[in-house]
């Protein structure tokens, strides 16, 4: 999979507001902390929709993670890393650093 790809599906993962989490990588239905790939997990941070949805460890996931990073320091002059943006800002902040990430990504694979 592109790293448009993976930043896709793990942007459309977090786009139900019940789907996200902070302060760790995934949650079950019972709030206790599950790895991303657990299947009982419901509910994942930024990182973990990406090892979600891109679970072998790749280039290509490695350089959705670096995306998301250059978004954050492009758009929004953030340089603390995604994991402590995730957990201190809004859901919707999050999703538009996804989005800015795709758009990135996206120039960078030649994609329209």
């Amino acid at each position: 999979m592109k790293a448009h790809e993976i930043l896709q599906k793990a942007h459309d993962l977090l786009a139900d507001r019940q789907n996200w989490a902070q302060r760790w990588f995934a949650y079950d239905k019972c709030g206790n902390r599950v790895g991303p790939t657990d299947k009982e997990a419901t509910c994942w941070c930024s990182v973990g929709a990406i090892d979600k949805v891109e679970g072998r460890d790749d280039s290509q996931k490695s350089r959705a993670l670096d995306l998301l990073d250059e978004a954050l320091h492009v758009r929004f002059n953030w340089r603390e890393g995604v994991p402590g943006y995730n957990d201190i800002h809004t859901h919707e902040q999050v999703l538009a650093v996804f989005s800015k990430a795709i758009e990135l990504a996206k120039v960078e694979e030649g994609k329209p």
